[in-house]
């Protein structure tokens, strides 16, 4: 921080970082003109706010910089318009003196040099500029933008940057001599075509080295047909630029070229010929995709007609960190066994669009007898998405394990039913020897298996999400790997017609970390937990109570859960079909929708006890959402309840002497609840004490709160909408209830 440096140090100072803090501070605050004489090298960081411009005045109080780095900021522009300065570009006194220039992390910039910027003024001395990380750039520099005096460019890991110089910008390059162009995914060409240079002839007069790495859509270095003269080249190297077919349309001239890069890991050079043949060579060997680390296959057509013969002689699998396909028709599956074991350092992996494909990893294909294990050491994301024929991701008698596999997305793949399916060798045999896909999809698989097996290990899965699989009757069943599932956070399941539960409640010890538990349109779900039949295992795991009524009521804890979202569920009738009791003590977000089973959302046990027959309990307890205890909900901050046709309480209990207190409830809405008579049903007293906002809105049977006392000290109105502002005013809650009652 700036302000922890001694002003009388400061003009000592070669080099300083300072950040949008450290100069609003020095800007408000006289200090001499020099104070910055000295310093050669500035760091700027952290402008994170979008609005604040670049402080481009600022940078004129450094009268000897030579290097600036700019990082981690969010500018739409650097250096401003003539038109934005003012005085004319004529009168302007000054230049920027740096010689190097580094920009990392500029999420929003798209240009460094605007149209009408007056760039000879700015870069008049720069002679090395890296630019890396910034998502959005589009091209270096709009056409008129001149780098003269540039003698190294660096460019690496800019996502969407599609060409780096026009055709006009480039011819400025006359003392260029080292030009590194790196991980660039939708670079297509290094110079664009402006369309008025047919035949022109463009020279890099000094350019000694050329190297360009991991452009995997990169196909020319100029698709136009212009002439390009190298006179001083030496070195060229192409690695992992499978799509570079040709270097230009044009002639090219490199009479000092000698030798040309295949690989940077081995450090081999060939020698060269005319250099447009060097390189449709290359492409012709495919020997672009040696050590090719991301890989999206669909963007290599040349690469998919052979993936089925042998593409281990081309790719090295060893090597790939991200394999992606998308928008595929023809593939059926995308892996053998053999090369899933090849797979030692992916880290993500993507099928997308893919109609055809009916599994990731099929059983095709040679492994060892003894071979019972398929790991992939390194994986940590696993992405299906609507991939219509799909039915699991692996088919075989082989135990999948992922020990570093944190994220898991499967979406939109209706026909899906289980991760592994364990055909029998015959029936894998058959597949090879080409049998009905369609016969072993319907028939060899079945349909009831669940979707997570023992033969899944996933010990570090923290997020899943399933949505979409029509066909999907379980996610889960009691046989699970003993390691599994212990650090889930993030349950997200969503539009499966089929499904009728969510766990078994033989899992709920694995759940002590799950913070997100989401539900939505899975039309069929009748309950949460499926109750698996009484055991001692089971009773000394879960801390089983007898109740004094009926049967055994569980009481089970999801410690950490925050959010508990249940969003169209029309058969959902309880969170667990026996008695129990549950305990969120994290909660603070609970969304009831739509949900029309429904009629209780919470009631106390212990009342029910007191107060009904056996049979009406057993009844009770089928529409009855949660069986609670006055410390279920401890944290719980907003609770929306709305569109559940059958509900008529909000809360059950008639314990008078101690009423329930919900200390930190500070939101509260209420909205379509046709048959809602009340809050609670008994004369419970209720405590309140930091509800704000209450929305209570189409409740047209509700005419009370409570019948007992309610405390609402912070609470001064109740919405009719969700966007007024006007609310019904009152001292006590149960008025303000009839008020808004009246409102109908």
């Amino acid at each position: 921080m700036f302000c922890c440096i001694g002003i009388q140090v400061v003009p000592r100072l070669k080099t300083l970082s300072l950040t949008s803090d450290d100069i609003a501070m020095i800007c408000n605050r006289q200090f001499p003109e020099d104070l910055f004489s000295n310093v050669k090298v500035l760091r700027l960081l952290c402008y994170h706010n979008e609005s604040e411009d670049f402080p481009f005045r600022f940078i004129e109080r450094f009268f000897n910089l030579e290097k600036l780095f700019i990082g981690c900021s969010s500018f739409k522009e650097l250096f401003p318009s003539v038109a934005s300065i003012d005085c004319p570009e004529k009168d302007v006194g000054w230049q920027l003196r740096i010689r190097k220039l580094t920009l990392d992390a500029l999420c929003n910039l798209k240009y460094i040099w605007n149209q009408g910027s007056p760039s000879d003024l700015l870069v008049e001395n720069l002679k090395s500029l890296k630019v890396q990380r910034c998502d959005c750039l589009i091209s270096l520099s709009e056409s008129t933008a001149s780098f003269r005096n540039l003698t190294t460019l660096f460019v690496t890991s800019c996502q969407i940057l599609r060409s780096l110089f026009s055709s006009t910008t480039v011819q400025s390059l006359v003392h260029l001599q080292t030009m590194r162009i790196e991980q660039c995914k939708l670079l297509s060409e290094i110079v664009g075509d402006e369309g008025d240079g047919l035949g022109h002839a463009i020279v890099f007069s000094k350019l000694k080295v050329l190297k360009l790495k991991c452009l995997t859509r990169l196909a020319s270095f100029c698709s136009a047909n212009f002439t390009f003269e190298f006179p001083l080249l030496e070195e060229v190297m192409v690695v992992q630029c499978p799509n570079f077919e040709t270097f230009c349309h044009g002639v090219v001239r490199t009479p000092s070229l000698q030798k040309r890069q295949l690989t940077e890991e081995d450090n081999l050079w060939h020698p060269a010929v005319e250099l447009n043949n060097t390189i449709n060579q290359l492409y012709k060997e495919m020997a672009g995709y040696a050590g090719l680390q991301e890989l999206n296959l669909s963007d290599f057509p040349q690469l998919m007609e052979i993936w089925y013969k042998n593409p281990q002689e081309i790719l090295d699998f060893k090597q790939l960190r991200e394999l992606e396909i998308c928008n595929c028709s023809n593939l059926t599956y995308l892996l053998t066994p053999s090369m899933a074991l090849s797979l030692v350092t992916l880290e993500r992996l993507k099928v997308q669009n893919s109609e055809m494909m009916e599994h990731i990893i099929t059983g095709e294909g040679t492994m060892e007898a003894d071979e019972k294990e398929m790991i992939f050491p390194q994986l940590k994301a696993i992405n299906l998405e609507s991939c219509s024929n799909l039915t699991s991701f692996c088919v075989g008698n082989y135990k999948l394990v992922f020990p570093l596999l944190a994220v898991m997305e499967v979406i939109d793949c209706p026909e899906m039913v289980t991760f592994a399916s364990t055909f029998s060798t015959v029936q894998v045999k058959e597949a090879a020897e080409g049998e009905s896909a369609e016969r072993i999809r319907k028939e060899d698989i079945d349909p009831t298996e669940p979707f997570f097996s023992d033969q899944v290990s996933v010990p570090g899965l923290m997020f899943l999400v399933i949505h979409g699989m029509g066909s999907l009757n379980m996610i889960w069943d009691d046989k699970l790997d003993a390691d599994s599932f212990y650090r889930l956070q993030m349950l997200w399941v969503a539009s499966c017609e089929k499904l009728l539960n969510i766990f078994p409640i033989t899992m709920l010890g694995r759940f002590k970390n799950l913070d997100v538990l989401e539900i939505r349109n899975c039309v069929s779900l009748e309950k949460i937990f499926q109750h698996q039949g009484p055991s001692a295992s089971e009773s000394q795991a879960l801390k089983s109570s007898q109740s004094t009524m009926v049967e055994t009521a569980i009481n089970f804890v999801l410690p950490k859960v925050r959010r508990l979202i249940l969003v169209g569920l029309p058969n959902l009738k309880s969170l667990y079909p026996q008695m129990h009791t549950t305990k969120w003590p994290s909660l603070e977000t609970l969304v009831v929708f739509r949900c029309n089973q429904v009629q209780i959302l919470a009631s106390e046990l212990l009342s029910y006890q007191r107060t009904s027959e056996a049979t009406q309990l057993k009844s009770q307890n089928e529409h009855t959402l949660f069986w609670v205890n006055k410390a279920t909900f401890p944290s719980l901050v907003e609770l929306t309840v709305q569109r559940n046709d059958s509900m008529k309480v909000i809360w059950y209990s008639d314990d008078v002497k101690e009423g329930i207190l919900y200390s930190k409830l500070e939101t509260l809405k209420l909205k379509d609840l046709q048959r809602l008579e009340s809050i609670c049903s008994g004369s419970c007293n209720f405590e309140f004490p930091s509800l704000k906002d209450v929305l209570v809105m189409a409740c047209p049977k509700m005419q009370t709160f409570s019948e007992g006392e309610v405390s609402t000290p912070k609470l001064q109105k109740v919405k009719l909408t969700e966007d007024e502002d006007e609310g019904c005013w009152g001292d006590g809650f149960k008025p303000r209830i009839v008020l808004v009652k009246n409102e109908w």
